[in-house]
């Protein structure tokens, strides 16, 4: 996915427990390698997640503006909407799910990764001007010229 561009959020889960969720939080995805952390609000509403195993669907894009090239590991988190601790681990939403949950942070691991390249990709349009004598310009766009072409 090139920085800057759409990526669809596609996560299908299921409330196995016993009850939902009955205070509002907005739920993030998060990409995170060694060096960079960004957070993505989804319009998603995580007291709609239903118990009883409930298929509970997530289907979004999300912009990736500002994020830099790189290799991210994907996650799910689910903070207190409460500034003064939202940042705490220990009020975020824990999965029971076995090696997902980050207690460092309180994000929930999706056991995915996603590459980031530079930048979205810009399209020029190339006219290509055969000369008489065999060689030819190619123009771009914004008139920028590039090196005679010979055939």
């Amino acid at each position: 996915v090139a920085s800057g561009a759409n990526m669809s959020v596609f996560i299908n889960l299921h409330n196995v427990g016993y009850a939902p969720l009955y205070n509002a939080r907005t739920a993030y995805i998060v990409l995170k390698n060694g060096a960079h952390t960004y957070e993505f609000p989804l319009s998603a509403n995580p007291c709609s997640w239903m118990p009883d195993g409930a298929l509970a669907t997530v289907n979004e894009n999300i912009t990736l503006d500002g994020v830099e090239a790189g290799t991210y590991n994907l996650y799910l988190w689910l903070p207190d909407q409460a500034a003064s601790i939202k940042s705490n681990p220990a009020y975020s939403i824990r999965f029971a799910n076995t090696d997902v949950w980050q207690s460092a942070t309180g994000y929930n691991n999706l056991n995915h990764q996603v590459t980031v390249t530079g930048s979205a990709p810009v399209t020029y349009t190339i006219t290509y001007n055969k000369g008489a004598n065999g060689a030819g310009d190619a123009i771009a766009k914004h008139g920028q010229s590039l090196e005679a072409i010979s055939t």
